[in-house]
C-alpha cells in the first residue's frame, strides 16, 4: 500500500483531488450542531446528536492527521504548500459565505466576530478546517 500512497502524494492531480474532496467533507462539518450555553441547573438530558457529531468530528480529524502525516513523510515541500493553500482557500470561502448569510459584508464583515458572546448566541465546537 505504500506505493499507492506514494503515487497519490507525488502526483499533483491525485493529491489535489484527494485533498479537495477531503476538505469539502470537513467544510460540511464546519459549525455543525451549534448549542446555546446553559447555566444554572445541571442538564439532565443530553441530545444523542451531540455525541454523534463529536464522534464524527474526532474520526474525521484522526484521518486528516493520517493524510497530512503521509504527505509530510512522502511528498515534497511544494505539495504541502499546495495543500495548505487549498485548505485556506476553502476556509476563506466558508467564512465569506457565513458572513454573507449573517448579513455582514464590506468593511463591517468582521464587526462583532471577536466580541462574540457565547452566552447570547449559539456556538459549535466543530471547526475541523480551522485545525488543519
Amino acid at each position: 500500500h505504500s506505493e499507492v500512497a506514494l503515487e497519490i502524494v507525488r502526483s499533483p492531480k491525485h493529491r489535489g483531488e484527494l485533498w479537495q474532496g477531503w476538505i469539502r467533507i470537513l467544510i460540511s462539518m464546519q459549525a455543525m450542531n451549534p448549542h446555546m450555553r446553559r447555566s444554572g441547573a445541571h442538564v439532565e438530558y443530553t441530545n444523542p446528536a451531540w455525541g454523534n457529531a463529536l464522534t464524527l468530528h474526532t474520526d474525521l480529524m484522526s484521518n486528516t492527521w493520517l493524510i497530512l502525516d503521509s504527505v509530510e513523510s512522502k511528498a515534497q515541500e511544494d505539495a504541502v504548500k499546495e495543500m495548505a493553500r487549498l485548505a485556506w482557500s476553502e476556509l476563506r470561502g466558508w467564512m465569506i459565505r457565513v458572513h454573507a448569510a449573517e448579513g455582514r459584508v464590506g468593511a463591517e464583515a468582521m464587526s462583532g466576530a471577536i466580541d462574540y458572546q457565547v452566552s447570547k448566541r449559539s456556538a459549535s465546537f466543530h471547526l475541523p478546517v480551522n485545525r488543519v
